[in-house]
């Protein structure tokens, strides 16, 4: 009977009297642990495979409970004595890949932000800043209450997993910006538990999705420093129609929508530069929104995949015999797979 036992690895090790092995790809592995697919699914598209006694290996999962992705794992490695690793505790307040690295790239803009007020004489351009920053101000208050409110533990989220922080940081108070670190501090715990090499795996085959997180991101960067260079080469120049900040964030806001108004231009060969790299970031940017809503709107829905956790049937013997089924569609279609391939290699 197995009870209260943990998955344990070793590096290069297999037992010899294995009553069956189950091989997958990492992919698979990722996606089966992430929710994404399901064991069965990925045996009856042949990117993963049981051998032995297969009985046996369906008997072990019967008995396994429902766990989430982070589980404690004891690594048994090359060293003499074993090492654990401590359980990272999931509350809920971790939320998507995307999404996480949205909230950290706009806590980085903000931090970056109280160092340029810093050394920013200019009234004008300390406002640019001024605004971006209430522009953001919103959407981290946002941030808040979407995780307290999606916690498990709403009390052990705001106490113990800096939520109060990101209360504080998300208020229009000047100097608790600097709690907003508290938020890099999440994300670099989704790195180190997760893996850079998989994050960036994950944020690219969810692109879509994570397209519009990204052209919010971009836009914001644009409009503040777009309106930033322009303002500073502008300023002083005879004849300039982009004299403040107001004037610099509208220009730049007509600039990168491709509509331009005209009312506002620059008129310094620096200025006309400045203007050359926002139409370029524009065009690409508003490129990118056109296709992530033609694609949302114009794709069709995906089937629904059947859960096959939910659908089991409470009974073990039940269930063994409905996945040696679907273990028999697999090896079924897999002899069809490899007829066709011999009929095409007779062929050649």
């Amino acid at each position: 009977m197995v009870e209260n036992c943990v998955l344990n690895y070793a590096k290069g090790k297999q037992s010899a009297e294995a009553d069956a092995s189950l091989t997958m790809t990492r992919a698979a592995l990722d996606e089966i642990v992430l929710g994404e697919a399901k064991l069965p699914e990925k045996l009856v598209a042949g990117e993963a495979r049981i051998d032995g006694n297969p009985e046996k290996l369906i008997e072990f999962l019967s008995l396994l409970d429902t766990f989430e992705f982070w589980f404690n794992i004891v690594t048994l490695g090359c060293a003499r004595n074993c090492m654990s690793r401590q359980p990272l505790e999931r509350t809920g307040e971790l939320k998507s890949i995307g999404y996480e690295l949205f909230i950290a790239a706009l806590s980085v803009l903000s931090i970056a932000n109280m160092l340029l007020l810093i050394f920013v004489q200019n009234a004008s351009l300390e406002y640019v800043i001024v605004t971006i920053n209430a522009v953001m101000t919103p959407i981290f208050l946002g941030d808040f209450l979407y995780r307290f409110f999606t916690a498990q533990s709403k009390s052990r989220y705001f106490w113990r997993k800096f939520g109060w922080a990101d209360l504080f940081s998300s208020l229009p108070i000047p100097n608790a910006r600097i709690l907003r670190l508290f938020r890099l501090w999440r994300v670099f715990r989704l790195f180190r538990a997760f893996g850079m090499r998989n994050l960036i795996d994950q944020f690219i085959s969810r692109r879509a999705e994570n397209a519009l997180l990204t052209v919010v991101f971009l836009v914001l960067c644009v409009l503040q420093f777009g309106a930033l260079a322009v303002l500073y080469v502008e300023y002083n120049a005879p004849d300039a129609s982009i004299t403040s900040a107001s004037d610099a964030l509208w220009w730049v806001f007509v600039t990168i929508t491709t509509v331009g108004y005209g009312d506002r231009y620059p008129v310094t060969n620096a200025g006309r530069m400045v203007a050359m790299l926002v139409m370029i970031a524009g065009v690409g940017l508003f490129g990118t929104l056109s296709g992530f809503l033609a694609n949302q709107f114009l794709t069709p829905p995906a089937p629904k995949a059947v859960d096959v956790s939910a659908a089991a049937p409470a009974d073990p013997k039940a269930r063994i015999a409905e996945l040696k089924q679907m273990l028999a569609a697999q090896e079924e279609a897999t002899a069809d797979l490899r007829a066709k391939l011999d009929e095409i290699d007779a062929l050649l």
